[in-house]
């Protein structure tokens, strides 16, 4: 809850239950939707008790004066002159870390439908004042996509509870044999930590690569536009973050939110999209339904030559 929601409803409300007034809220629509604001606006606009007035409404201003202000603002199509002039709600892609995700939505975000073989990956990006956000993604290697199956978020919590909840979150979605590669932006201590097997979950991270960290979340946002990434609705912190996360006017960091920390499922899908092995064929050279009929089993045969020898007999020629 946001400090908007707190102010009306735990200082302004009780203070109107014997005198039965109003409270008028005044705003135009904020930069992130993710404001406290939209949702008193929508709740509003539902009710029928919305009021919504633009610069033409105004009659003591001359109409020269309102172009002149237009045109200071970047002109009629400018995001600032839609949203604090005409009072819309527009995505500002100057503002928006991840503008291509609004075009992209409908046809990305899907329940997740594992093949049969696939890696996974668990990609961790720690924090404690802000966010832990946690994401459990696999690679669809037949569809050439990325898939993000399930998310963990955390706040206040030591690393050490965060790594016996995605043992437990592993175990539950991919059951006790399957062993995911994890990458995590953690500090070295808190990793080592998480690796030790008596005072620690026992669960390893590899350090998550920083380098180049704009270049990486342009491969992200074009990997989004593109298609190549699927996100099951159950993640709904992911796909806040994707829709919601803004820069600082200075464009040198994500924006701070009150409930969204520092959007952090950004950089945590950022990492997914660096760290899957998009190349990495995980289906064996032959399943191991007819290894028996080939006449190999086990691993101490190399399937290839097994299976040439196969091919041969049955058609006769010498392997």
């Amino acid at each position: 809850t946001g400090f908007l929601t707190h102010l009306i409803k735990s200082v302004l409300r009780p203070q109107f239950l014997t005198t039965k007034g109003i409270i008028i809220m005044a705003s135009t629509p904020p930069i992130s939707r993710a404001h406290d604001f939209t949702a008193w606006s929508s709740e509003a606009m539902e009710r029928g008790c919305m009021a919504r007035y633009t610069i033409d409404d105004i009659d003591h201003v001359p109409d020269e004066e309102k172009a002149l202000l237009i045109a200071d603002n970047g002109g009629i199509d400018a995001p600032e002159v839609r949203r604090e002039l005409y009072c819309e709600d527009v995505i500002d892609i100057e503002r928006a870390v991840v503008p291509e995700f609004a075009k992209a939505r409908e046809h990305i975000v899907r329940p997740a439908k594992p093949p049969r073989f696939r890696k996974t990956y668990t990609i961790a990006d720690f924090g404690f004042n802000d966010l832990t956000a946690v994401l459990f993604a696999y690679h669809d290697f037949e569809r050439a996509k990325i898939v993000i199956e399930d998310e963990l978020v955390f706040r206040y919590k030591s690393g050490l509870e965060v790594g016996r909840a995605v043992l437990e979150k592993e175990r539950e979605i991919w059951g006790h044999e399957n062993k995911p590669r994890r990458y995590a932006d953690a500090p070295a201590q808190l990793l080592a930590d998480l690796a030790h097997t008596k005072l620690g979950p026992g669960i390893t991270f590899a350090p998550c690569l920083k380098e180049g960290a704009e270049s990486a979340l342009n491969v992200m946002r074009m990997s989004i536009a593109r298609h190549e990434i699927e996100i099951d609705p159950k993640c709904v912190t992911l796909l806040a973050h994707l829709e919601f996360a803004t820069w600082n006017l200075m464009r040198t960091s994500y924006d701070r939110h009150e409930d969204h920390g520092h959007w952090d499922m950004i950089d945590a899908l950022k990492y997914t999209v660096r760290h899957v092995a998009r190349r990495a064929n995980p289906a064996p050279d032959v399943v191991p339904e007819i290894q028996g009929q080939l006449g190999y089993a086990g691993a101490t045969r190399n399937p290839r030559t097994s299976l040439a020898r196969a091919m041969a007999a049955q058609t006769g020629r010498r392997a």
